[in-house]
């Protein structure tokens, strides 16, 4: 697993032990810093508008008296399919994290339930899989946990691909496929195919498309790795 240091700003991997380490929740914005920016010396990766999180994230993970922090866009190489396909695995990295940092950037100026964040169907799972989970807005304020925002929170879980309704559930169920955005309707229905493969219960296949939720402000981008 390739954690970035909370102190340094470096990558380090580990491949059996894994330290303790927060793990950032977030929605992709205009400019986006990835793993290629920090590896090219070339170019200054701080300047990009996506680094503020970033470095906010660190600085409160080392508060929370944590080492090391996993964020999407910069601990996955999105140039190799191997890693990619590791996305897969996105679930267990959340549940094992020791707390979760959500990053609503269009706090405060939308209400809670009104923000991006919540349309993305990889939210799902950010929610549920980790221990802890607090919310922050645009300038790292803090604006509760989860368990202050339980009620609410049932309530406005959205998506923004009709192919995440099927890969956000991937880590729930502990299946591995491929993820393939243009497949549209078809994603689910690879998804029962494999949870029938894993579990013999076919009484999945009574699932109706209608029954899923509208798919709802799809101006956004889909990304890969829990944001949106």
């Amino acid at each position: 697993m390739r954690l970035l240091n909370s102190r340094t700003k470096v990558f380090e991997d580990f491949i059996e032990i894994t330290p303790p380490y927060a793990i950032l929740s977030h929605t992709w914005e205009k400019e986006k810093v990835d793993f290629s920016n920090i590896r090219d010396p070339n170019i200054d990766h701080t300047v990009i508008e996506g680094w503020y999180k970033i470095k906010k994230s660190c600085e409160q993970a080392l508060r929370d008296g944590l080492g090391y922090i996993w964020v999407d866009t910069v601990c996955i190489d999105k140039s190799s399919s191997a890693e990619l396909s590791e996305a897969n695995s996105m679930f267990k990295w959340y549940r094992n994290s020791a707390i979760c940092y959500a990053y609503l950037c269009d706090l405060p100026a939308v209400n809670l339930g009104d923000s991006r964040w919540f349309t993305r169907g990889w939210t799902l799972q950010e929610m549920i899989a980790p221990k802890e989970l607090k919310f922050y807005d645009r300038d790292w304020k803090f604006m509760g946990t989860k368990t202050d925002h339980v009620d609410k929170l049932y309530q406005i879980t959205g998506t923004t691909r009709v192919e995440d309704s099927a890969y956000c559930l991937l880590g729930l169920f502990d299946i591995s496929m491929p993820m393939l955005y243009g497949d549209g309707p078809k994603a689910f229905s690879r998804l029962q195919e494999e949870i029938v493969k894993e579990y013999d219960d076919q009484s999945l296949f009574a699932w109706r498309s209608s029954t899923i939720l509208p798919i709802q402000r799809t101006q956004f981008p889909a990304e890969v790795g829990g944001s949106s």
